[in-house]
C-alpha cells in the first residue's frame, strides 16, 4: 500500500478569519507526532518547498535516499541570486510539482497529492479534516504579495484549536516556529 500524503495551497488571511469561522468549528485537535517529522531548512531562501517534503516523507515512515542531502538534491533554487530573478535573468523553478516529480522519480511506489480548492472555506476544512483524521499536510501561504519579491513560504497544518488552525514554520531551528 502506498502512503498517501497531502498538499494544498492556501492564502493566508483564510487562515485568520478565527471567530467568524468558530460557528462551525468546535472541537480541538493535533497531529500527534508531527515534532518529530519537522527538519531545519538548509536554504533560508528558497528550500522550503523540498523541505517539506522531506518533511512528509518522514511523517509517512518512507525511507528517504540519502536524507541529509535531501534538501540540496530537491532545491531547485539553491544556486539561483535573487537580483537574477527581479531583473528578469533567471526564473525560480520550486514549486509543489517541479519538485514533486523529481522526489517521485526518487521514491517511487509513494503518492504525493496536490489539491487546489475552489473558495477559502473549502481549504480551511480541508485543512481541517487532515489535522483530524492525522493526515500530515503542507500549505503554501501567500506571504508577500506585490513587487518584485512576491512570494510564499511553506508551512505544516498542525493544530485546529476550534478558533483558528496552527501552521509551524518549516525554516529555522527544529521544531520550527
Amino acid at each position: 500500500r502506498q502512503p498517501k500524503i497531502s498538499l494544498t495551497a492556501l492564502n493566508l488571511a483564510l487562515i485568520s478569519a478565527g471567530p467568524n469561522l468558530g460557528r462551525w468549528r468546535s472541537m480541538m485537535t493535533a497531529l500527534a507526532n508531527w515534532k518529530h517529522w519537522i527538519v531545519p531548512q538548509k536554504h533560508p531562501r528558497t528550500g522550503c518547498v523540498p523541505t517539506g517534503y522531506q518533511m512528509l516523507l518522514r511523517a509517512g515512515s518512507v525511507p528517504i535516499k540519502d536524507e541529509p542531502t535531501f534538501q540540496d538534491r530537491y532545491d531547485l533554487d539553491k544556486d539561483l541570486r535573487p537580483e537574477d530573478v527581479r531583473s528578469g535573468r533567471a526564473k525560480a523553478q520550486n514549486n509543489f510539482e517541479s519538485v514533486r516529480q523529481r522526489v517521485l522519480a526518487d521514491h517511487p511506489g509513494i503518492a504525493l497529492e496536490i489539491r487546489h480548492h475552489k473558495t477559502g472555506l473549502d481549504k480551511v476544512r480541508f485543512l481541517e479534516e487532515q489535522i483530524r483524521t492525522g493526515a500530515p499536510t503542507i500549505v503554501s501561504v501567500l506571504v508577500k504579495d506585490t513587487g518584485p519579491d512576491r512570494g510564499f513560504h511553506i508551512y505544516l497544518a498542525v493544530e485546529d484549536t476550534g478558533d483558528y488552525l496552527v501552521l509551524k514554520n518549516l525554516s529555522g531551528a527544529p521544531g520550527g516556529n
